[in-house]
């Protein structure tokens, strides 16, 4: 009942620093009062599109040092380059250095951008968790969504942890795709536990009672 409009920017496969370079380069456009973050636990890692599988079953790879490396980490197209044109090397400590560089956590990196676009835009956030459906009480959910939730809170976020709805739901009815996605009832928990959230925050909480 409210005069709203959502986009979505979501791309299959992207962490957290890709959706926020998307944020940047198209949503910010669009003038937001609000964007939500949805965060699963493998969202801090490096998303490298296949180079660490390629980079570690032996193909060429580019120097672990110096501008090489901060290019692959910081560039998809110096990725491709130098993954495709480096001399190769055979040194697996190396190799196993350079997986370890590009295999960094990037989140706190990211929530300082993403704050700093926050600001210079006036939008809020909203960083929701998802967890592991397969296993809600695990200690990787718990962990991970702690981590997250400081960092929310140093950045100045709203936070939305999707543990107890997904449980609370899932005890009459199945909520799970597989192991890590939610199904069509899943979703619906997902999306009602966001826009009452995002009602609370924004309007109030006499905006639920409407």
């Amino acid at each position: 009942g409210l005069p709203a409009e959502v986009l979505n920017f979501g791309v299959s496969g992207y962490n957290t620093q890709q959706e926020i370079e998307t944020l940047r380069d198209k949503g910010i456009a669009f003038n937001p009062d609000v964007v939500v973050l949805a965060f699963y636990i493998n969202d801090a890692a490096v998303s490298c599109g296949g180079i660490l599988h390629n980079l570690a079953i032996g193909k060429e790879t580019p120097s672990s040092s110096g501008l090489g490396t901060r290019l692959l980490m910081n560039s998809a197209l110096g990725r491709l380059v130098l993954a495709g044109t480096a001399p190769l090397q055979r040194d697996p400590e190396s190799l196993r250095s350079m997986i370890r560089n590009l295999s960094r956590n990037t989140l706190a990196q990211s929530f300082e951008s993403l704050r700093n676009l926050a600001a210079g835009n006036r939008f809020r956030v909203v960083v929701v968790f998802f967890p592991r459906l397969a296993d809600l009480s695990g200690s990787a959910n718990r962990r991970t969504c702690d981590e997250v939730r400081a960092l929310a809170a140093t950045n100045q976020f709203d936070f939305l942890d999707l543990t107890d709805a997904f449980r609370d739901a899932g005890q009459t009815d199945p909520i799970a795709a597989d192991a890590i996605h939610p199904n069509r009832a899943g979703h619906r928990v997902a999306g009602h536990s966001m826009a009452r959230r995002i009602l609370a925050d924004l309007l109030g909480p006499d905006a639920l009672a409407k």
